[in-house]
């Protein structure tokens, strides 16, 4: 009995042997588990790292690839402009004359007969329309020296492109030195001080409504400036009756039709319920209380024909996309007190005055 005793004492201390062993086993394979794991999420980690680091490369490659695109886009386009520069050049490098002071007095005297001679309307608001305001010769100059169509800028449509004499874009040597020539020496010393004296009476109200009695007579003292665009607009083109911009005392449009075509596609003028003046420094748009629904009088589009009127006539344009005529050129420039010196006297206007005027006050601060 004692011998059986003993057996199952011996056995069950073997079986205590084996499963500590088998214990012992499990703990060392539970810790290579464990180191194993350790190692293998250390590495996920910086597999991770590693894909995050080639995608913030792959990224940044992506984004040098579409900027490089676009510079050579850009690059190219310029190339190509650069090439119709050079082809334009070429082609008006006829028309490239020397400014002749002698030809400039001759065109000054023409341009101030032709607006002495051309009446002041006040129907349906102060305006003149002045034919033949130029010399053939000077006018078929003007027009043989409008820049193509390729360095004028505008978007949308493509019905309304503009090319800003005076301006910093490419365009060809004889158009700039021409347009150039006729905005410094013809626009600004003649017609804008020709048109000033024909408006006077005109001005002297305007004046007074947008400044105020008190104020109107040192408004018509105040130095001017005038600059101007060739506008190109294209069948489809219309723009409803509107104001110039606030500080636009006289706006002035040249005609520049090659043909009698295209009469119909003049400037529109309505007929002002009550005075209206621009309420902000941009275009003001009249709406259907302020101005009539039909425009009082159409002027025709005619060669060498010049539309001035001062900034409180309602004006508009419809250029229907039915129109034989294809592309109508103007000229438009406005005439216009230096910024300077009518903030300064802005200043001195009483602050209800001032309001509407708050936004240039702010841009040129104290003087």
């Amino acid at each position: 009995m004692v011998r059986k005793l003993l057996r199952r004492v011996t056995g069950v201390e073997a079986l205590g042997t084996w499963t500590r062993q088998q214990l012992t086993g499990v703990r060392t394979s539970v810790a290579a588990a464990e180191k194993h794991g350790k190692s293998t999420g250390k590495k996920l980690k910086e597999l991770r790292a590693t894909v995050a680091v080639e995608r913030r490369n792959a990224a940044e490659a992506q984004a040098a690839i579409v900027a490089q695109r676009k510079e050579i886009a850009a690059l190219s386009a310029r190339l190509t402009q650069v090439e119709r520069l050079a082809d334009a050049n070429e082609r008006l490098a006829k028309l490239l004359f020397q400014p002749d002071p002698q030809d400039i007095a001759s065109t000054a005297t023409h341009v101030r007969a032709a607006v002495m001679r051309s009446m002041l309307r006040f129907d349906p608001g102060a305006h003149v329309v002045i034919d033949d305001v130029l010399p053939e010769a000077v006018y078929a100059r003007l027009l043989a020296a409008i820049p193509p169509v390729e360095f004028f800028s505008g978007g949308g449509d493509g019905t309304k492109l503009d090319y800003r004499v005076f301006s910093s874009a490419l365009a060809p040597t004889a158009s700039r030195v021409i347009w150039e020539t006729f905005e410094s020496e013809i626009v600004r010393e003649v017609l804008m001080p020709s048109l000033l004296d024909l408006f006077a009476p005109a001005l002297a109200d305007h004046f007074s409504g947008l400044f105020g009695p008190d104020f109107a007579a040192e408004a018509g003292r105040l130095p001017t400036r005038a600059n101007g665009r060739i506008m190109l607009r294209r069948p489809g083109f219309t723009q409803a009756a509107h104001l110039d911009p606030r500080r636009s005392l006289i706006t002035g449009i040249l005609y520049l039709a090659k043909s009698p075509e295209g009469e119909e596609c003049g400037t529109q003028l309505y007929r002002v319920d009550r005075p209206v003046a621009a309420p902000s420094m941009t275009t003001y748009y009249l709406t259907g209380d302020q101005v009539s629904d039909q425009a009082a009088m159409r002027v025709a589009f005619r060669p060498n024909r010049v539309l001035a009127f001062v900034n409180s006539v309602a004006h508009g344009v419809e250029f229907p996309k039915t129109a034989t005529l294809r592309e109508r050129l103007a000229y438009q420039f406005y005439i216009k007190p230096r910024d300077g010196a009518l903030a300064n006297f802005l200043r001195k206007l009483p602050a209800e005055r001032q309001e509407p005027w708050s936004e240039m006050l702010a841009t040129h601060g104290d003087r």
